[in-house]
């Protein structure tokens, strides 16, 4: 079990550098789709994204689980940003031709939530309550 909840772990690390990348690369349709001078929103999440997605990639790997406070707080604090951003991206005036950059948005959060769940039982050693 503790091997699948570490593959779990390295899969998930590599779809959160694949997300932010997708949004870093959008950078400029969300900048004019949402009257964003240089779409910073986008690269901010994407760069974001794609650091945390490597610093839990090393977790990971070297199992050190004095970093698991900070990979959770990061956590939460990607998963607030992702629903204020979906929420400021359906509020613009153009918002009809984004749904494509929210429902990736409304999904990470949605399967952050449980995910939370999964890499606060690394702290035990993989072991459920």
């Amino acid at each position: 079990k503790k091997q699948l909840v570490g593959n779990l772990l390295i899969g998930a690390s590599v779809v959160e550098i694949m997300l932010g990348a997708y949004f870093v690369a959008h950078r400029e349709y969300l900048a004019y789709f949402l009257d964003d001078a240089s779409g910073v929103g986008g690269a901010l999440f994407g760069s974001l994204c794609i650091y945390y997605g490597y610093q839990q990639y090393v977790f990971v790997l070297r199992r050190q689980q004095s970093t698991l406070p900070l990979l959770l707080t990061c956590k939460i604090i990607l998963l607030v940003y992702s629903i204020l951003y979906g929420i400021f991206m359906m509020t613009r005036r153009r918002a009809d031709r984004v749904w494509e950059l929210f429902v990736p948005l409304l999904g990470y959060f949605f399967v952050g939530i449980p995910y939370l769940v999964l890499l606060h039982q690394t702290r035990d050693g993989g072991q459920t309550a």
